[in-house]
């Protein structure tokens, strides 16, 4: 695979799978990705610290909307600004629900709905989650609002060990997904 994008901004919500990001970062940073610059939530901080996400990614981490990380004073806005794709993986119902919705009540909510980059949700939360008619309805208003929202996969719950829908899916399918959607968003900005 070619180069994916020169400058990625990542979200990261509260999701048992934020574990597996070391991984899918350190994997995009071999030349897939020039730049990752990563915000997480309070929630995700609590499973994985955002400390761990830094010496993977070599970049600030930002949390808090205020803390002026990184000389950003603003960062829903030039964390956005500067980014070709904005990732949110792994993608909680309540973060999909929140953005569908236009609620924008910290600061990877508010960065969602300030950014010009496409934004492209990871889900990952229990099979019944996922299936709920509250969770699909969100889903579909996401899709009709231009955000893109991957289909998840068949894995193992954490919970229990058993099979489950609802999990990330491979990388693979996740790097070929948002290829896509690049290459859209390319053509579309040419004269």
């Amino acid at each position: 695979m070619n180069v994916l994008c020169r400058e990625m901004l990542l979200g990261v919500s509260g999701s048992i799978s934020a574990l597996s990001l070391p991984g899918y970062i350190d994997f995009l940073r071999r030349g897939l990705v020039g730049r990752i610059r990563v915000i997480m939530t309070a929630s995700a901080t609590e499973i994985i610290p955002a400390a761990t996400i830094r010496g993977h990614t070599g970049e600030a981490v930002f949390v808090d909307s205020f803390a002026g990380e990184d000389g950003l004073f603003v960062p829903h806005i030039q964390l956005t600004r500067e980014a070709d794709i904005f990732v949110v993986m792994p993608a909680t119902a309540n973060v999909i629900a929140k953005a569908a919705n236009g609620i924008a009540d910290d600061l990877l909510s508010t960065a969602i709905l300030a950014s010009p980059a496409p934004v492209v949700f990871v889900p990952c939360m229990n099979e019944q989650m996922w299936f709920s008619p509250a969770t699909q309805a969100n889903v579909d208003l996401a899709r009709q609002r231009g955000y893109f929202v991957l289909e998840p996969t068949l894995g193992t719950e954490i919970a229990d060990l058993q099979p489950t829908f609802g999990v990330m899916p491979p990388m693979h399918a996740i790097l070929e997904a948002l290829a896509g959607i690049l290459k859209t968003r390319r053509r579309a900005e040419q004269p």
